[in-house]
C-alpha cells in the first residue's frame, strides 16, 4: 500500500474518531442541560406549591405584608419558622430551621431531597429570629432567577435604590426592614456569623465594617447605621471570583 493511501486511511480514521468524540461530547452537553432543566423544575416546583400559604395583599406590598397561613405550613413542616417575602421580585419563600446550617441546603421545606434547598434562618439564631441583634437568613443563587438569586442583584445600585421593603414575617410578629447595604464576603468568613453583641461599641464597629465593605448602599445608610438598628440579613452565594458569598443588610423599621 503507498505511503499516501496509508495517510488517506490514517486521517480519515482520525476523522471519523473525531466526529464520535464530537457527538459523545454534545450528547454529553444536552444530558447536563436536560439534567439542569429538571434541577430547576423540580426547585419551582416545590416553592410553587407553598405559596398557597402566604396571600400578597391587595394593595401597597411595601406597605401591607403578605397574609401567612401558619397552622397550614407548620402542619406540613414544624420546623418552618417564618416567611421573608420582597416586593417587587420573585422572593417569597417559608423560610426552615434546623439543628444545623447544613440540612435544608438540599431539603424542599417539606423536607424531601430538592438541590435547590429552601430558604432557612441560621441554626445559631434563636427560632423564630429577630430575638438576637442579628437575624440571617440563607438561599440559594440559582441561575434561574428563583430562590435567592434576586439577593445577589442588590449589588445594581438602581435595583438597590427600587426595593424599600423587605418583610420577615413570624407567627408571633412581622418586621418591616429596609435594605441598609450589601457587601461581598468570602465562604468562610465567620464574622458574617455574630449575633449578639457585649457592647454598644462592639455593634457600631461591626456595622461600621460592613459598610465600609458595601458594594451598595442606602443613600441614609450612616445614619441609619449611627442609631444601631436590629438587622436582618439576607446571605447567598456569588459567583464572583475571590468572593463567594453576598449579603444583605437590612435594618428592622416596624414590628407589625
Amino acid at each position: 500500500m503507498a505511503q499516501s493511501e496509508r495517510l488517506t486511511i490514517a486521517q480519515r480514521i482520525l476523522s471519523d474518531a473525531l466526529l464520535v468524540i464530537g457527538v459523545g461530547l454534545l450528547a454529553m452537553a444536552a444530558g447536563l442541560w436536560l439534567r439542569s432543566q429538571q434541577r430547576y423544575e423540580r426547585v419551582e416546583q416545590a416553592a410553587q406549591v407553598f405559596q398557597e400559604y402566604a396571600l400578597p395583599p391587595a394593595s401597597e406590598p411595601e406597605r401591607n405584608p403578605p397574609t401567612v397561613d401558619w397552622a397550614g405550613l407548620q402542619a406540613v413542616n414544624p420546623q418552618v419558622v417564618g416567611w421573608v417575602s420582597i416586593p417587587n421580585t420573585v422572593i417569597n419563600y417559608p423560610v426552615c430551621q434546623a439543628a444545623d446550617n447544613e440540612y435544608y441546603l438540599h431539603r424542599a421545606p417539606d423536607r424531601t431531597e430538592n438541590d435547590g434547598g429552601s430558604i432557612f434562618l441560621d441554626c445559631d439564631n434563636t427560632a423564630p429570629g429577630m430575638l438576637e441583634r442579628q437575624t440571617i437568613i440563607y438561599g440559594h443563587h440559582m441561575k434561574n432567577g428563583v430562590m435567592f438569586k434576586q439577593v445577589a442583584d442588590f449589588n445594581n445600585q438602581a435595583f438597590f435604590d427600587a426595593v424599600p421593603t423587605v418583610w420577615y414575617c413570624t407567627p408571633q410578629a412581622t418586621y418591616r426592614c429596609a435594605p441598609l447595604c450589601l457587601y461581598y464576603a468570602e465562604p468562610n468568613d465567620q464574622t458574617v456569623r455574630r449575633f449578639s453583641f457585649e457592647t454598644n461599641e462592639d455593634y457600631a464597629s461591626y456595622l461600621s465594617s460592613m459598610l465600609a465593605k458595601a458594594v451598595t448602599r442606602a443613600a441614609d445608610a450612616e445614619a441609619r447605621a449611627a442609631a444601631l438598628p436590629q438587622i436582618f440579613t439576607l446571605c447567598t452565594c456569588n459567583y464572583i471570583e475571590g468572593q463567594g458569598r453576598s449579603v444583605l443588610v437590612c435594618t428592622v423599621e416596624q414590628t407589625v
